[in-house]
């Protein structure tokens, strides 16, 4: 990995990881780690606590929805 290609993350943060006309897919970042895996389909967004998806069954998952 070349030292260029790496940078600190600011202390509150999003970053899109994917999109395309239909979605956009993210992820937030906050001073205690990470935040939310954040998907917005048109006018609708989801989000859903990184600490679900990491420690929990699908079921568990607390989505929230805007």
């Amino acid at each position: 990995m070349n030292i260029k290609e790496v940078r600190l993350i600011k202390e509150t943060e999003y970053t899109k990881l994917f999109q395309d006309s239909n979605q956009t897919i993210g992820i937030t970042h906050h001073k205690t780690g990470l935040g939310k895996l954040k998907i917005a389909d048109r006018d609708i967004e989801y989000g859903v606590p990184i600490i679900d998806v990491n420690e929990k069954s699908l079921s568990g998952w607390r989505i929230e929805k805007k």
